[in-house]
């Protein structure tokens, strides 16, 4: 009884804290598009410049790999509780699937809008980006 009620109210927290992170996300993404379509952005609201930027280089594509790496784990965690899962063999990996659809669709809608907002941005100090 104590474990059900431990695991139901983590899923529940960790449901909390999902809801708001993809509430920020979509607000944020949601600002930065109102901003590009009112022009107080230098980009337009369509372009594919963040996809096919000139000035790519090797280092700066593995920098931008390894944290969309990092965005994309996690997902093993679903499987710790797969045993009391019923139908887990179907029911897991749908959800793998679907999660990664969805933060993979988030991460590439933020990324982009972001990228549209600050073309060229910066650090001045390149610590203070961590």
């Amino acid at each position: 009884m104590i474990a059900i009620i431990g695991v139901n109210s983590s899923a529940n927290i960790s449901s909390l804290f999902v809801s708001l992170h993809i509430i920020f996300i979509i607000g944020f993404t949601g600002f930065l598009a109102y901003a590009l379509f009112t022009g107080e952005k230098a980009g337009s609201l369509v372009s594919p410049e963040p996809f096919l930027h000139v000035d790519l280089s090797l280092p700066i594509a593995l920098a931008g790999a390894s944290i969309v790496v990092f965005s994309f784990l996690g997902f093993d965690t679903m499987t710790t509780l797969s045993e009391k899962t019923k139908k887990a063999t179907k029911t897991i990996p749908k959800a793998i699937f679907i999660m990664i659809g969805i933060v993979g669709v988030l991460h590439v809608t933020m990324s982009y809008f972001i990228e549209l907002s600050f073309p060229a941005f910066t650090f001045q100090n390149p610590d203070s980006a961590h």
